[in-house]
């Protein structure tokens, strides 16, 4: 059984985190158009040989690993292998974002690149996830002047 106002509480809590990225992110569009990565303390702009990198090192974890391996646009880079055996790379802030590894190594790029811009969109996500749950906090009695009032 779903218990409404935990799930609400815990959603809120997700929600600040994600706005706080949301903002990083920004931040780093604006200041930031060329692409530029670390991996393994090194500086790269080339995102052929970056994905490659990437690559590599996923091709290296074992098991359900998760090992930090650079920093792209204010974010720590992690990549993982999940218990399922889906091989993903995470952006790693106040929240954790993730999408499974492209086998192109300027394609894996393309994907990171689409998750850090895709951060904001979280926020909006859950923002509607609240407002979505929020109307069952409303006592039934009063459900059927509260769902009017959502007309109007």
């Amino acid at each position: 059984m779903i218990k409404y106002p935990k799930l609400i509480k815990t959603v809120k809590e997700l929600l600040v985190k994600v706005s706080t990225d949301a903002k990083k992110v920004g931040e780093e569009l604006l200041k930031q158009s060329d692409f530029t990565i670390t991996l393994n303390g090194n500086f790269m702009d080339n995102r052929a040989d970056a994905g490659n990198i990437i690559l590599k090192e996923v091709q290296e974890l074992k098991g359900m690993e998760e090992k930090v391996i650079g920093a792209y646009r204010g974010f720590d880079l992690a990549i993982l292998k999940d218990a399922l055996g889906a091989k993903k790379i995470v952006l790693k802030g106040a929240s954790d974002y993730d999408t499974e590894i492209s086998i192109s190594p300027v394609g894996l790029i393309v994907r990171l690149k689409n998750l850090f811009e895709g951060i904001p969109e979280k926020e909006t996500f859950w923002e509607k996830k609240i407002l979505d749950k929020e109307i069952w906090k409303v006592p039934r009695s009063s459900m059927k002047d509260h769902l009017n009032m959502k007309k109007n």
